[in-house]
């Protein structure tokens, strides 16, 4: 688990049914927290609008499940104005099959430097401007839906760097793009959080370690040159019955086809 414990601090809860998202965050200083309750009348997008009219220009970096034509065009439009300055946007890899059309859009918007793509259904915002470091995140996503939406947002440096160190780190791991391989976007996703020279294919060894009751040996199956030995070694155990031995070849064969082997 990747988590942090940030500073306790008072939040202000509001119960933001029927009020815009600049009246729901109200005004916002270093070390704010908000959180709140919607009927949906207001989006993701609209609370990133409200805090960039707080902070002035600054870098924005979204993750969502969903995004449509007039929120990128919106997006555009703020780098058009150098209300963003910098902006990075993290989506699942469902998105080219779900919505083929603003995949092109965001191509010809942002180019393929600015996209990532993994497995998420992490709906949050990070906003770094002046003395501000704004991280929103919650249930809804960067369009407008008519439902109960929570949200959660905080003016802390420590929740902004966690978050945007995790994207940091995922975004060497995936290649650009919302056209990039599907092989490519598992391996990063199973390897985020991981060492360096981490393959799925030692996490399948590994898994059938735990299987057989071995979490050490599982915990040492690092980096990927010492693996061979480490399969003989498990061919050579009396423990690991045939049985086991055609259950480690299916888990290899499993990660191959679908790409992993790095």
């Amino acid at each position: 688990m990747n988590a942090m414990q940030p500073a306790q601090r008072p939040a202000r809860t509001i119960r933001a049914l029927f009020s815009n998202a600049h009246d729901a965050i109200g005004l916002l200083t270093p070390g704010a927290r908000v959180v709140g309750l919607t009927k949906g009348q207001f989006s993701l997008l609209d609370l990133v609008n409200a805090v960039l009219g707080q902070v002035g220009p600054a870098e924005l970096m979204v993750s969502t499940w969903r995004i449509g034509r007039v929120e990128l065009e919106h997006v555009a439009n703020l780098l058009d104005a150098h209300n963003i300055w910098r902006f990075r946007l993290l989506v699942d890899s469902s998105l080219l099959i779900r919505q083929p059309e603003e995949v092109a859009l965001i191509h010809r918007l942002f180019g393929a430097e600015t996209i990532r793509q993994t497995h998420t259904h992490a709906n949050f915002a990070l906003i770094g401007g002046g003395e501000h470091r704004v991280t929103i995140r919650g249930s809804m996503t960067f369009s407008r839906n008519p439902r109960f939406e929570q949200f959660d947002l905080d003016d802390d440096p420590d929740i902004y760097s966690f978050f945007d160190r995790n994207v940091e780190e995922l975004y060497g791991l995936v290649p650009p793009g919302v056209e990039a391989e599907g092989a490519a976007i598992h391996h990063g996703f199973h390897a985020f959080g991981h060492p360096p020279g981490y393959s799925v294919r030692s996490f399948i060894c590994g898994d059938l370690f735990r299987r057989l009751g071995r979490p050490q040996q599982a915990a040492q199956l690092h980096p990927l040159d010492e693996l061979d030995e480490m399969l003989r070694d498990m061919n050579a155990m009396p423990r690991v019955s045939r049985e086991d031995n055609q259950l480690l070849d299916e888990l290899l064969r499993q990660g191959m086809d679908e790409g992993y082997e790095q």
